[in-house]
């Protein structure tokens, strides 16, 4: 009695069964991986991320929550509006029923670290109801450049009675990221986004990768080297051929300049069309920045801007931080109450361009 063998498989099979077993593996592989970045070094993530933005570099995307959260320790949701900001959103018209205050910031305008409600624009909001309307235009990430240019393209069109302008270390830098807004013959232009980020934006920013813990520690590595790299690269084209081959330093950081350029016009311009400007610096970094501080001192003792010192509002020196990193709800609660009694104070009573430079908080930073 003959035995029949069994009969070899053919080469699309043997594929079609390395391919299956390959993909076991790799499937395997990576959960292994998330579970054990999400047990020895969870990462944190945002979904939807921010959209590409030829106007911006990026921009939240409108009427979106977006999910902010380590997982298993915090978690977030951040709302925007039809505009992609965050907060109710003031509808644009010929006529306002209530003066409108602008809040021009990054993340920490945003809210980045606290939910709905938390964040100082909207304790603003809160504590002015009825009598003002608040449009927090602050975006996680954006510089001066971006600021600027949104107020000129939805903030001025609320004929504003005020502007808020918060600073925080990483703006200097971030113009350069996105220089956006330029200054030619004293005047603002505005130019499409050169980021080299484009593609990825376009593509992932609303990809289920962005809930993957692997990919968001690689993604956390690639755009601190991408960033540091690119700033770098600017840095060096803006420094003078002249110093350059003198091998001087020069005395002004190029991104400190740039800043200060954009601040100083940005500030002239609101004083001619009689808009206060109120700013102040997170947690005292403007500090780090003394070329910067200097000019800020020096438009505030002119009347171009009243500097406020934040740190004066917080007189046991300490600033509570969120899980996430940023501010706590405590933090953005005593800001938006001081920076809602200024408003409430210099707007109510019609003196703020008559009044001297000092007096919108009673507090002269001069003096710190």
């Amino acid at each position: 009695m003959q035995t029949r063998g069994v009969a070899p498989l053919s080469g699309r099979r043997r594929f079609a069964l390395t391919a299956a077993a390959g993909l076991v593996a790799a499937t395997m592989a990576i959960t292994a991986g998330e579970l054990m970045i999400r047990l020895i070094h969870p990462q944190r993530s945002l979904y939807p991320r921010t959209e590409y933005s030829p106007s911006y570099g990026f921009l939240p995307y409108p009427n979106t929550k977006m999910v902010h959260e380590v997982a298993g320790r915090w978690r977030h949701v951040y709302s925007t509006n039809e505009f992609g900001h965050r907060g109710p959103a003031v509808p644009i018209s010929n006529v306002y029923p209530r003066p409108v205050v602008v809040v021009l910031g990054d993340s920490y305008s945003f809210g980045v670290g606290v939910n709905d409600g938390e964040e100082f624009a909207a304790v603003i909001r809160e504590r002015l109801t009825g009598r003002y309307d608040v449009a927090n235009l602050g975006v996680e990430g954006w510089g001066l450049t971006q600021q600027i240019r949104r107020f000129y393209e939805l903030g001025q069109l609320y004929q504003p009675r005020m502007v808020i302008l918060q600073f925080c270390a990483n703006d200097p830098a971030d113009n350069l990221l996105n220089a956006v807004t330029a200054l030619e013959d004293g005047r603002f232009v505005f130019r499409s986004s050169s980021s080299g980020l484009e593609t990825l934006k376009r593509y992932l920013s609303r990809s289920i990768l962005q809930k993957s813990q692997i990919y968001n520690l690689a993604r956390q590595v690639g755009y601190s080297l991408f960033r540091e790299r690119e700033v770098e690269v600017q840095m060096r084209g803006m420094v003078s051929p002249a110093i350059a081959a003198s091998g001087a330093l020069q005395t002004v950081d190029p991104a400190e300049a740039t800043h200060m350029k954009l601040l100083t016009a940005f500030a002239a311009d609101l004083d001619r069309r009689g808009i206060p400007l109120i700013m102040f610096a997170v947690d005292g970094q403007l500090n780090r920045f003394p070329a910067l501080r200097e000019l800020t001192m020096s438009l505030h003792g002119k009347g171009q801007l009243h500097y406020v010192e934040m740190l004066d509002w917080f007189p046991n020196g300490v600033v509570e931080t969120a899980a996430e990193g940023h501010w706590a709800p405590s933090v953005h609660r005593i800001i938006g109450e001081h920076l809602s009694a200024m408003i409430d104070a210099d707007i109510a009573s019609g003196k703020s361009r008559q009044a001297s430079p000092h007096a919108l908080s009673g507090t002269d930073p001069m003096a710190r």
